[in-house]
């Protein structure tokens, strides 16, 4: 049972909060300046006193939660990366009291901080673009720290869209007509230098549509992973590794690659390259397909549910689409695929078929 109540300090000569807390019948008080900081010292005191009850470690040996993320923000190799995870990992720790522990860390709190993002004007997308920040550094609590290994992260409260489940196949047509665009020799009036960057989009669109990896494994794709057969990738969500078959649209898109001199098949760094996103929305503005928000638009990772729902249009079997994948659960596979125009008009067909089948 602890009280946390706003008195005058005759020491301080001015208004303080006071924690009065019983730990193992004991009454324990202290005066500090900010709610924040008493609300953390009770908390501490209690929990510190339950775990060692039952002959748990104290919060004492658990780290920080400002030092996990300010060492999540230092092996961030992308400047701009890391400056968006400072800016979401401080608006936790202003959100939460002062000095908790990484473990001391809630749902609670993390639903708090999505109900001030919805108030501050922020769209469910972006939240939880912020909220996948916030849990890769949850995360490598386990690596940073030998005594955090067994922990389990908070589930992380993320904001459900009505219409998140999204339709959208890209049809051969579509590919083909951004992919030329994407490949097209230099055009009028555009600089020379703008060339290479477009090239390159175009490939790593291409590239997404032959091998279903994410966006994230093909900039994270090394030359040392590159087999006489197979690809080796490692997950950017699971770290799990798997291998992707070296189809002929894949080795004339890695031949085209051979001139760069980074360890990295298609980046500098293993990160995205500047302007890929711009250069794509320009070139499906360019040949009239829409992209990103707009209605009906495309999305890179698109690409992934499009080569997902062919290969189970080609009749391939559950696992060896997961092998090829990396889906953990074999039914976000069915989840990713689309109906058709192709697929419908077989449908239909089919029905058509069994609706006029005579009874002998």
């Amino acid at each position: 049972m602890s009280m946390i109540k706003q008195i005058f300090s005759a020491k301080h000569q001015k208004k303080v909060w006071q924690v009065d807390v019983r730990v193992n019948k004991k009454r324990v008080r202290a005066q500090l300046f900010t709610k924040a900081d008493a609300e953390s010292v009770a908390y501490k005191l209690q929990h510190d006193a339950s775990l060692k009850k039952f002959g748990i470690r104290t919060v004492g040996s658990v780290p920080a939660l400002t030092d996990l993320f300010a060492r999540r923000c230092a092996v961030i190799s992308s400047k701009r990366e890391r400056t968006r995870a400072r800016r979401v990992l401080t608006y936790i720790e202003d959100l939460v009291p002062r000095g908790i522990a990484v473990d001391q860390l809630t749902t609670s709190d993390l639903q708090r901080f999505v109900e001030k993002r919805k108030v501050d004007g922020l769209s469910d997308e972006s939240i939880r673009r912020e909220l996948n920040i916030v849990s890769a550094a949850l995360h490598q609590a386990r690596t940073f720290y030998s005594q955090m290994e067994q922990w389990l992260t908070p589930k992380i409260p993320r904001p459900k869209d009505r219409n998140m489940r999204r339709e959208r196949y890209v049809e051969r047509e579509e590919r083909k007509v951004i992919i030329d665009y994407l490949m097209a020799p230099q055009m009028e009036d555009e600089d020379p230098q703008a060339v290479p960057a477009r090239h390159r989009t175009g490939l790593i669109f291409r590239f997404a549509f032959a091998s279903a990896m994410r966006h994230g494994e093909i900039d994270k794709l090394l030359w040392t992973h590159v087999g006489k057969e197979r690809l080796k990738v490692i997950g950017t969500k699971t770290s799990k590794v798997r291998y992707v078959p070296i189809t002929p649209t894949i080795r004339e898109i890695l031949e085209a690659r051979k001139t760069t001199k980074s360890r990295y098949v298609f980046t500098a760094g293993g990160n995205t390259p500047p302007n890929f996103y711009r250069i794509l929305a320009d070139a499906c503005k360019a040949v009239g397909v829409a992209y990103g928000d707009a209605r009906n638009g495309i999305r890179m990772h698109d690409a992934r549910h499009t080569a997902t729902t062919d290969l189970l249009q080609a009749g391939i079997d559950l696992s060896t689409i997961q092998s090829i994948t990396g889906h953990s659960d074999r039914t976000m596979i069915l989840y990713y695929s689309h109906p058709t125009g192709d697929s419908l008009e077989r449908a239909a067909k089919a029905l058509d078929t069994v609706a006029n089948l005579r009874v002998a």
